[in-house]
């Protein structure tokens, strides 16, 4: 049972990350001629709001999210759980510098496992920073006062740049319709209904790092994760533009792809429908638009231990 703590893990930090890749504007960013994007087709809209993303150099970030899963054990007995976070992210862009504090609610998990539900498990926080130097990208992770550190590749940082992870989502939907108006901190938006799809999807997922997270998890080759994200379900994205069509708000449903992934997974195993997702909503809203004030890393994270792997070039 203790498998399906790490799964849910391994898929809630890669969810993290394709979460913060929808990053985009603020309802503080604003002064432009809101009345033009009435003339506007909602394709229109959406451009003008990836021309636009690519200007920020901050963003504060809340995100909420529920996970629910269910596992089949000792023939048709299943068990079901939820857990749930709530994450602040404070992105800085040139150079990259990111803070994050994630809180897990692991309640129902703990309890589908025979845990006390209410125990001092049940809520978790994980502090994570990032920052450039000299050219070298490294990340501080820490949890109950353990700190670990390593240098990461400058490719798998895609998501903590608001220029560029702006741009590769926006340009990703498809299907796009507009569907009313709706008040998000404060103001009116637009509300945007559209779909991520085919070769879309693996591109996000490899900026995301759910692509490597599975491939540490499952130990499969990259290239047998490539087959399996072939047949992804495409996934439902809603965005909210203010009048001057900067993202307010993103919702993301993935319950249908990741559903298919595990099942791709499991396939060869013949246990394919061993685990699977009955919920996987989050919702992020966007804030304090070029605005976010340096912060400094604590020591403690700096000092943390090295788990970098060193690679040689062939």
């Amino acid at each position: 049972m203790r498998k399906i703590k790490k799964l849910s893990a391994v898929l809630l930090s890669g969810v993290l990350m394709l979460s913060t890749v929808a990053c985009g504007g603020t309802s503080e960013k604003n002064g432009g001629d809101g009345a033009t994007t009435s003339k506007m087709t909602v394709e229109e809209r959406l451009a003008d709001s990836q021309k636009k993303m690519a200007e920020i150099k901050s963003v504060h970030m809340t995100m909420d999210m529920t996970m629910g899963m269910k596992l089949a054990i000792e023939g048709e007995k299943t068990q079901e759980a939820k857990m749930k976070t709530t994450s602040e992210i404070d992105m800085i862009s040139n150079p990259v510098k990111a803070k994050i504090s994630m809180t897990m609610d692991l309640g129902d998990l703990l309890a589908a496992e025979g845990e006390t539900a209410n125990s001092e498990e049940a809520k978790q926080t994980l502090e994570t920073y990032m920052e450039e130097v000299d050219g070298k990208y490294l990340m501080y992770t820490g949890a109950e006062g353990q700190w670990i550190k390593q240098e990461v590749d400058a490719s798998s940082l895609t998501q903590y740049d608001p220029e560029e992870s702006a741009a590769l989502y926006l340009k990703s939907l498809s299907d796009v319709k507009e569907v009313g108006t709706e008040e998000v901190n404060g103001e009116n938006t637009t509300k945007i209904e559209g779909v991520v799809k085919g070769d879309a999807i693996k591109e996000i997922l490899d900026a995301s790092g759910i692509g490597s997270s599975f491939t540490q998890m499952t130990g499969l080759e990259q290239k047998e994760i490539d087959q399996l994200l072939n047949d992804l379900e495409d996934f439902k994205m809603t965005v909210w533009l203010n009048d001057d069509n900067y993202m307010v708000k993103v919702e993301e449903d993935l319950l249908d792809m990741l559903n298919t992934m595990m099942k791709n997974i499991l396939k060869d195993s013949g246990q394919e429908d061993a685990f699977t997702f009955t919920a996987f909503e989050a919702s992020m809203i966007y804030n304090n638009f070029d605005k976010v004030e340096d912060f400094t890393i604590p020591e403690e994270a700096k000092n943390g231990t090295d788990i970098s792997t060193t690679t040689t070039e062939e």
